[in-house]
């Protein structure tokens, strides 16, 4: 147990600590792991003044074994000497940033073995120009995005992909969304839509889209705490999943 602890706040540390700050963006994040260790992850990483990183993973099954995985991708998408995310310039100081389909592209050529690891993951990252107020992003098998917007419904970004390390040689087709201020835009993993209540119900995501609209009124930090809250109330038992939603606003 005294080992499980420590590996749990090993995996806590890779979490946002402290989120960054920009005039026109605002974040909140959950993240409720089932057990002691999770098999998801979440960051989000400020390349510079106008771009940040964001992304949500999950990676399959639970326990140690996807936890370890977790943590290791955690630091392949950051800003360390083993990214994936940018690369040294050849003939200058400095870095590229890595395309969305790129990441996605080289983490499928280094996870691509899934007979000898038995893991998969779903992945969605992105790459958000503050300056541009465009969002750039790749999901590999990740449960839809929801989009709110004043005045409209909130809806489901249409996308589709396969998750890392189930297709060798994988492509993966690379989406824009452009935003407005009041724009609200929610990642999540599948132990939110696929928790179940006590008579087998899944969530299912026409509850989470009308959360989203009940509580758009709401600060985005209230409204991301609201969805574990609603999750928990929905399957009144021990978690069979761990539940993560990262959220941005522009402001």
């Amino acid at each position: 147990k005294d080992d499980l602890m420590a590996a749990a706040r090993i995996q806590q540390a890779y979490l946002p600590d402290r989120l960054p700050a920009y005039e026109e963006l605002s974040f909140a994040w959950d993240f409720q792991p089932c057990d002691e260790l999770a098999g998801d992850m979440l960051n989000v990483i400020p390349f510079d003044e106008d771009t940040v990183g964001i992304y949500v993973l999950d990676v399959s099954g639970h326990g140690v074994k996807a936890a370890l995985l977790a943590v290791t991708l955690s630091r392949m998408l950051s800003l360390d000497s083993e990214s994936v995310i940018r690369e040294p310039l050849e003939d200058a100081p400095g870095f590229r940033i890595l395309s969305p389909s790129e990441v996605a592209q080289r983490l499928n050529e280094q996870f691509d073995d899934i007979e000898r690891t038995g893991q998969f993951f779903t992945l969605f990252y992105g790459l958000y120009n503050i300056a541009e107020s465009d969002f750039r992003f790749v999901s590999a098998g990740h449960p839809r995005p929801m989009l709110l917007s004043r005045g409209e419904d909130p809806r489901r970004i249409e996308i589709s992909g396969y998750p890392i390390g189930t297709v060798q040689g994988a492509e993966f087709e690379e989406h824009s969304v452009s935003f407005k201020s009041g724009d609200r835009f929610f990642i999540y993993t599948d132990g939110v839509i696929e928790s179940r209540s006590p008579t087998s119900e899944l969530f299912g995501e026409k509850r989470l889209l009308e959360l989203l609209q009940k509580n758009h009124s709401q600060p985005l930090e209230q409204s991301v705490l609201g969805i574990s809250s609603a999750i928990e109330n929905w399957r009144g038992a021990a978690a069979s999943d761990d539940v993560s939603v990262l959220a941005f606003e522009v402001i």
